[in-house]
């Protein structure tokens, strides 16, 4: 069988196709490493300001210290998705999330109404759940596998 030559400079369609990909794979992955990159420094800088203001004032507020344990698990994060498995764990965020939502109430609890406390009371409640569901799945979903 011949070919004429249209049919070899023609480039198949499934060729081109993996090349977009892979530039667009490239691409994200370029504008991922740099938004980690930013989000590592603002949250080194955010740990920096955060002793300094711990340390100038004259006692440790659980505030303060929530803060800090906030900025360490947002560096966790990114050290796992870069280092570690390039996917963030389902939990470390509702983790996260469950802590900033602690950290809110403690810190506004006598500037917010009872019926707000109760709701972001609520809302932690349904975080430690989910958080209970995902842990209660990802054993599952390992013992089944060995």
């Amino acid at each position: 069988m011949t070919t004429t030559p249209q049919q070899d400079s023609a480039p198949s369609l499934p060729q081109e196709q993996n090349r977009l990909i892979d530039l667009f794979n490239r691409v994200i992955t370029a504008g991922q490493a740099v938004a980690l990159v930013v989000i590592a420094i603002a949250a080194l800088y955010g740990v920096g300001e955060s002793a300094v203001a711990l340390f100038e004032g004259q006692k440790v507020q659980i505030g303060m210290l929530l803060m800090i344990f906030l900025y360490i698990e947002i560096l966790a994060m990114v050290k796992g998705s870069r280092l570690g498995t390039r996917e963030i764990p389902i939990h470390t965020p509702i983790a996260l999330a469950l802590v900033a939502v602690a950290r809110y109430l403690m810190v506004d609890v006598e500037h917010i109404d009872a019926l707000y406390v109760m709701y972001t009371s609520g809302a932690i409640l349904l975080l430690v759940l989910s958080l209970w569901v995902v842990r209660k799945s990802e054993r599952h979903s390992l013992n089944r596998f060995k």
